[in-house]
């Protein structure tokens, strides 16, 4: 990856760990801001993406980075990208049961918020263990990746498994929104109140719509080859535009009331 590419990717990661440290800080100490558990922990995964994909700064050109920086960032990279992904559907996940069981005349519980949570946490710890144990089998395995941005696994199973889990959750954030909008638009003449009872606002309906999309585009762009780009071409389309998530996240959900 050119160094003008690595320079865009970490300016991005930066500011999007700024804006989202922000962002999560607010709410924590405002009285004002009153968010979901999942709302939190979608927010913390981003800064903690954020910070994994940083920790080989100043390391990402040049001589092989410190062997411990790049063992830490190449185990952490797989869970991170699954538990932002996972927690993500569940964020529009948790919209959708919240407005069908206020429909019913129910009320989300604490035992449905804590399983929405609870299953992408598992996932990414299970996750975490796996790449744990393939590095730590052959720490050579563990190298800084052709982009230089990045220490990877250099078996692909890891990778794999992390794209099937990916994948997955983009599969379950296009159905879920499908779903509520299917839903919003059926109960067009009531789904104002439906949502006040549910405790979500329109707007907070609309930004997550907006991201989930930014969500799908990244994922195409990670998974797209176009026949013009060359090999370094393509990892700076799939590197950089990972690196609009944060600033997306911390943009679209900072500004929310």
């Amino acid at each position: 990856m050119a160094q003008a590419a690595i320079f865009v990717f970490d300016a991005l990661e930066g500011f999007g760990l700024s804006v989202l440290s922000i962002v999560f800080l607010t709410a924590c100490v405002s009285r004002q801001v009153k968010r979901t558990p999942t709302w939190y922990t979608f927010i913390a995964a981003g800064i903690l993406s954020s910070v994994v994909q940083l920790l080989l700064l100043r390391q990402q050109l040049g001589p092989p980075p410190n062997q411990t920086i790049c063992f830490i960032q190449g185990t952490l990279i797989y869970p991170m990208t699954a538990l932002n992904a996972l927690i993500c559907a569940a964020l529009i996940f948790q919209v959708f049961i919240s407005m069908k069981l206020t429909q019913k005349s129910k009320t989300l519980s604490g035992g449905h918020i804590f399983w929405i949570n609870a299953i992408p946490i598992s996932v990414s710890i299970a996750l975490l263990v796996y790449a744990i144990v393939t590095g730590t089998l052959d720490k050579t395995r563990i190298e800084r990746d052709a982009s230089g941005i990045r220490c990877h696994i250099t078996p692909p199973q890891v990778s794999d498994v992390t794209a099937g889990v990916s994948v997955a959750a983009g599969v379950l954030i296009l159905g879920t929104e499908v779903a509520v909008l299917v839903n919003i638009f059926r109960n067009r003449r009531a789904f104002r109140d439906i949502l006040s009872r549910s405790n979500i606002s329109l707007s907070f309906v609309v930004r997550l719509c907006a991201f989930n999309l930014v969500v799908l585009v990244v994922m195409l762009c990670t998974v797209w080859r176009p026949s013009e780009l060359d090999q370094a071409g393509r990892f700076d389309l799939g590197n950089i535009s990972q690196a609009v998530l944060p600033v997306a996240e911390g943009l679209i959900f900072g500004t929310q009331k």
